[in-house]
């Protein structure tokens, strides 16, 4: 069992967890021989047991060493560790591209700048016989400064390598984001790793899948013969040219795609080039930090940093801030929710989730603006266990309320679609250390209101310990049927 502290090759020190996958879990550690914080990837011990999934373990490193780009993780090292595998990689401390997108809707511009750097590194790759099979938020990643890079080849094929480490007709990868001859089985190419981007971007301005349905499977068999709604009938905001690109990207047959990463990157890029110098951001309410790189690409500007700007017509824009931690990486344009105060004082939010590892920091993250909308018609739901303390995977997962500036709340009302569910609350100043949760209540009503401290915070946790069975809810999925299900969260 590895645990905190424990040293890999009498070199590299595990000081914290940061994420956990399904093959393996992501530690924060230090290289004592060149004093570096370092990422170690170590397989999960149930899975070293087996003979092929080292082999795909060992293959991510050579995959991905073999790489080296501006915008691909570099990998350092490989070993065992009491006989299981690992990998040391660059540390990137600004966490992942999903934890963005749980911030809701994002700015064309900037969309279209990581489509393009994420383009770069693809063409990279590509130009080397690898396809990477697995592009989804989770695998683009942020330095502290803003810098973005892809990582896990962990299922990719390298076509020089002469080894088929995967067998045409198997599924591998995350099936939300797989191209339709993935779901079919087909042996993808290039154009299957620009589908995926393509899935990407269409959630980044949407704030939605391009295809849903009751069911993972269902959504991935919907996408092999039809094309989705155009992002510009969901968002009237965004623009053509990203739109047609979006488009092109998402085409069921891989011919009518993009033919190579160079070709879409060039289209994305040109349009943050055609961005640049044209919106007036205005001055920040109060000054923050802002990462520099992010927008900058071999040394030129070639997009911008959108900061929060809040002005009495009542218009509000996100912005990002990068935190080491990873949990709440980057906060972008999205939809803020508002309620009045007994008071009569109004009081703004975002909504987002925590979900530490174990957790893989994604629940539902498209559908947290649901619970600030005004709408009691709406929900959020948890994902579907197989039993109500979420299948023993973990001790529970967050949902959270963001304000703009600290605020002594006396209590949050929660409206929910079912009682019986159990959860506390937590507190935070910076989104990143979280208090220990209250004693855990059962919300017997469907209109429940948890009593607070009444000292001031600007981020407000509901930590959901206990789920209820939803048949209806989670048909269809294989993983069980019980959630949680949150309308509104109303804090005064």
């Amino acid at each position: 069992m590895t645990e905190q502290g424990d040293r890999l090759s009498d070199r590299y020190r595990l000081e914290s967890k940061v994420a956990a996958g399904g093959m393996a879990m992501v530690w924060k550690a230090t290289d004592e021989v060149l004093e570096r914080v370092v990422a170690a990837k170590i397989l999960h011990p149930h899975l070293a047991l087996d003979e092929t999934f080292r082999e795909r373990f060992r293959f991510e490193a050579l995959s991905a060493a073999a790489l080296t780009h501006p915008n691909i993780v570099s990998v350092y090292d490989t070993g065992d560790h009491e006989d299981t595998p690992f990998i040391v990689m660059e540390y990137l401390g600004g966490g992942t591209l999903a934890q963005v997108l749980s911030r809701g809707v994002m700015d064309p511009a900037q969309t279209a700048q990581i489509g393009a750097e994420v383009c770069r590194a693809l063409e990279y790759a590509h130009s080397h016989g690898v396809i990477h099979r697995d592009i989804k938020p989770a695998n683009i990643l942020f330095s502290e400064s803003g810098h973005l890079k892809v990582t896990d080849f962990g299922i990719a094929k390298a076509a020089f390598a002469g080894a088929d480490m995967t067998t045409t007709g198997a599924v591998l990868g995350t099936i939300r984001y797989l191209a339709p001859e993935q779901v079919e089985g087909e042996e993808p190419d290039g154009r299957g790793d620009l589908y995926s981007l393509g899935v990407i971007l269409y959630e980044a301005v949407s704030a939605r899948q391009p295809f849903v349905g009751d069911s993972d499977l269902a959504v991935a068999m919907a996408r092999i013969n039809s094309t989705p709604p155009r992002p510009r009938d969901i968002r009237a905001e965004v623009p053509r040219e990203l739109d047609r690109v979006i488009m092109k990207a998402l085409a069921p047959q891989r011919d009518q795609r993009y033919p190579d990463a160079s070709t879409m990157g060039r289209d994305l890029e040109a349009m943050t080039e055609s961005s640049e110098g044209e919106v007036d951001h205005g001055p920040p309410t109060e000054a923050i930090e802002v990462p520099q790189s992010f927008v900058r690409s071999e040394g030129r500007l070639i997009g911008t940093i959108l900061l929060l700007l809040v002005v009495a017509g009542g218009l509000v824009f996100g912005f990002i801030q990068l935190r080491e931690s990873g949990v709440l990486a980057r906060l972008i344009p999205g939809n803020a929710g508002e309620t009045e105060t007994e008071s009569g004082l109004e009081i703004e939010f975002t909504a987002g989730i925590y979900d530490p590892p174990p957790g893989d920091g994604s629940e539902n993250n498209r559908d947290t603006s649901l619970v600030h909308d005004g709408d009691r018609a709406t929900t959020w739901y948890t994902d579907c266990y197989s039993r109500t303390n979420m299948g023993g995977l973990k001790d529970g997962l967050g949902i959270f309320i963001e304000l703009n500036e600290p605020v002594a709340l006396q209590e949050l009302q929660v409206v929910s679609d079912v009682d019986g569910w159990s959860g506390g609350i937590r507190y935070s100043d910076d989104g990143d250390e979280w208090t220990r949760t209250a004693s855990s209540e059962t919300v017997s009503e469907r209109e429940f209101t948890f009593l607070l401290d009444g000292e001031a915070h600007r981020y407000y946790q509901i930590w959901i310990t206990q789920l209820v069975r939803i048949e209806e809810r989670c048909s269809g999925s294989e993983e069980g049927d019980w959630t949680v299900g949150i309308s509104e969260i109303i804090p005064r």
